[in-house]
């Protein structure tokens, strides 16, 4: 849990089975536990993602890391507290090019000079079980420039479920290009059902820098 206090600015440690940290924009709780690591697929994916982001920030020239700041600092991004942070630039291209590596493009290279904003951002998602299709579209006039459009989805919840803890699955991305509104991500690779509900995010990483606002719902799923 995360949360901002009006007593204390950060805290460390732990009591009474809860362990405290300071994280962006709050105070972060949770219980004490021990960790596991399973290394599962989806681990192993994330961290060679993140693995291959950081040797792209190595590879960046000073100028480019300079954008890249210039572009972080221009540019706050939300925060879990349902407020806004303002992060480094290191952190604005680690997050843009971990999504890009999660759909198998280049992460080398900096944002546009005069980049500010994240872009449109997805702002639904249908899917249809027949065609192996999640339609996603996307806001506004459509996206300001090419990229690509990614989602993932959860397993099928239960009766009565609205949220689930585990981690979503890498369901399929698609390029999109500048002023699409609506694009078709096959999601065939996931077993989907129809009339399952699931929880969908969609999010589109632009090639100019921008990572958008990820789109997250729960979607009935359609089909004979």
């Amino acid at each position: 849990m995360k949360f901002l206090s009006s007593i204390w600015s950060s805290a460390s440690g732990s009591i009474g089975g809860t362990t405290y940290y300071s994280g962006a924009g709050g105070i972060i709780a949770r219980q004490r536990s021990t960790p596991t690591n399973p290394n599962s697929a989806a681990q192993q994916r994330a961290r060679s993602d993140f693995g291959q982001a950081a040797a792209g920030w190595a590879g960046l020239s000073a100028s480019q890391k300079t954008l890249w700041n210039d572009y972080a600092a221009l540019t706050p991004i939300a925060s879990k507290l349902g407020g806004t942070i303002t992060v480094s630039g290191q952190v604005m291209f680690m997050r843009w090019a971990s999504a890009r590596e999660l759909c198998s493009e280049s992460s080398v290279g900096a944002p546009t000079t005069s980049l500010s904003g994240l872009g449109e951002a997805p702002v639904g998602v249908a899917i249809d079980a027949d065609t192996g299709d999640a339609t996603v579209s996307i806001g506004g006039s459509g996206a300001p420039a090419a990229g690509n459009c990614y989602v993932r989805l959860s397993a099928a919840l239960s009766a009565g479920m609205n949220s689930v803890k585990q981690k979503l699955i890498f369901a399929g991305e698609v390029d999109v290009t500048a002023a699409e509104t609506s694009v078709a991500v096959d999601v065939s690779s996931v077993a989907i059902a129809s009339a399952e509900r699931r929880v969908a995010v969609a999010r589109i990483c632009y090639d100019d820098g921008r990572l958008s606002q990820q789109w997250t719902g729960i979607v009935t799923i359609t089909g004979i």
